[in-house]
């Protein structure tokens, strides 16, 4: 009898130390696998890829659509031609589109702004950020092309 009395404290000893490295283990996504320390890559389209930034009016935008699912989105940041600052958050509304995939729609007075931004072909870059990682990515991010004219037809 003590012979089973020893085997089951082996097993319950082992299987108790596997389930406290398993649950110590840190830097994964709950599935054992590690998150990645770059952004992952993620789709976006640029609608109008054209745009007259001397466009008046109001609710003048451009809306990019990402293929980042919307669903707990903490925060999108949006950089123009790899300028290290983001854009102001005023000019940046988040929605979401019939399918559920994350827009940010960037009003034409923040691009205005930007000391980045010129006539001619221009790079927009999207980072978004979920508050809990989703498909085990921590951070998404995406580059599209905005050709941007003003009232000369520059």
């Amino acid at each position: 009898m003590s012979g089973v009395n020893l085997k089951r404290t082996v097993l319950s000893v082992g299987c108790l130390i596997v389930i406290l490295t398993l649950s110590i283990w840190s830097g994964t996504d709950g599935y054992g696998q590690d998150l990645p320390s770059d952004p992952c890559p993620v789709n976006i389209e640029v609608s109008p890829s054209q745009v007259n930034i001397d466009a008046g009016g109001v609710a003048h935008y451009v809306r990019v659509l990402t293929y980042a699912r919307y669903v707990n989105t903490a925060e999108a940041f949006v950089y123009v031609n790899d300028n290290e600052f983001a854009m102001a958050s005023e000019f940046i509304e988040l929605t979401r589109d019939s399918v559920g995939h994350l827009v940010v729609k960037i009003d034409l007075n923040g691009l205005k702004l930007e000391e980045s931004v010129h006539t001619g072909l221009n790079t927009i870059h999207i980072t978004v950020i979920p508050r809990e990682p989703t498909d085990g990515c921590a951070e998404y991010s995406g580059m599209g092309d905005l050709y941007i004219t003003n009232k000369k037809g520059l």
